[in-house]
């Protein structure tokens, strides 16, 4: 008798045991309450891959800490941790877009990859469910649109199209197929990091592309002389940005050219950075506004300054490179902290 209640009993707790188990693996599955694996955007890369830009939102965490609310009202009863706490948890490691071109297919396939820490499959369903994906654009969405292959693996895919004309026009100008993958990787030092390998001409592919669907001409930009010969002489491209002050920015760039560059493309490229591209970021002025009736007034029409850290770009071992201080920014996050997270 005794026997056979303690092989009862051992079926109970097997049984209760399992149920708990199975419990958790429904809930963990359904909203993702555990923390996910750490998974890098190297784990989804593909040779056809030529631009990475990548942010580390947990980066931010201290930056942004001190704006959160203690308490939300909107935060569910049910959710164990207080705002601070979710900042901490739910914050991805990292969020990051590849993209590159694939000639023979026609397209320019891109991905947004997400690695979750928790509650992915929430957003996942929360994302798949939106409109924007299924409404007609020049955006040719993946279907599904939002996966989440496993967990710590969000991502978004999609493709725009590669116009014949373009693509045309890059095999003539490099004629050179795609080599296998990129020469170019991340650090993973910084808040932002983006880097662009042009090898193989996917700067020009980028560049023609979006002018040809926003209606321009891609030979009149070829055409000039401030703005060519830069495309064609460019190696590759690496852009920074890291918060180092309580309103501060560091913003750093460099571009890398074949080392065949003349000298006067070289000037060119000075003067089109310093000279045009800089003042119009800055407040839109230069010589792409003069004379011009326009009401772009560049990042000082959205309350933000933008400066040399110290001197102006210049050449260092065969690269244009630069450092700017991006300001103003923390008034606008944190009133749109108050307005949006209560």
């Amino acid at each position: 008798m005794k026997k056979i209640l303690l092989i009862s009993l051992v079926l109970i707790l097997l049984i209760i045991g399992g149920a708990a188990a199975y419990g958790y693996y429904y809930v963990n599955t359904t909203f993702g309450l555990s923390e996910a694996e750490a998974i890098g955007y190297e784990d989804v890369l593909n040779d056809n891959t030529r631009l990475i830009a990548m942010v580390q939102p947990m980066m931010a965490i201290p930056f942004l800490r001190p704006m959160i609310p203690t308490k939300l009202a909107s935060l569910p009863s049910w959710v164990p941790w207080e705002p601070g706490q979710l900042l901490d948890k739910g914050a991805p490691r990292e969020v990051t877009l590849l993209a590159g071109t694939d000639p023979a297919a026609g397209r320019i396939p891109f991905m947004v990859f997400v690695n979750e820490r928790i509650g992915g499959p929430i957003v996942a369903a929360q994302m798949a469910a939106q409109e924007f994906f299924s409404q007609p654009g020049t955006v040719q969405w993946d279907a599904p649109a939002v996966t989440l292959p496993r967990r710590g693996q969000l991502e978004t895919r999609g493709s725009f199209p590669y116009p014949q004309e373009i693509k045309t026009q890059v095999q003539t100008m490099f004629r050179t197929a795609k080599s296998g993958a990129s020469a170019e990787t991340l650090t993973r030092e910084h808040l932002f990091e983006a880097v662009l390998d042009n090898r193989e001409g996917d700067f020009l592919a980028f560049i023609g592309t979006a002018t040809a669907l926003g209606g321009g001409s891609l030979d009149e930009m070829l055409a000039d002389p401030n703005v060519g010969p830069i495309i064609t002489h460019c190696q590759n491209i690496r852009l920074t940005a890291d918060i180092t002050g309580p309103d501060e920015m560091t913003i750093a760039f460099r571009m890398g050219m074949i080392p065949e560059t003349p000298l006067q493309v070289r000037l060119a490229m000075l003067f089109a950075v310093n000279e045009i591209a800089f003042p119009a970021l800055k407040n839109g002025t230069g010589p792409l506004y003069d004379g011009r009736n326009s009401d772009f007034r560049g990042l000082e029409g959205y309350g933000l300054t933008l400066d040399w850290k110290q001197n102006k770009a210049d050449f260092k071992d065969g690269a244009l490179i630069g450092e700017c201080i991006l300001s103003g920014f923390r008034p606008q996050i944190e009133a749109f902290i108050a307005a949006n997270i209560r």
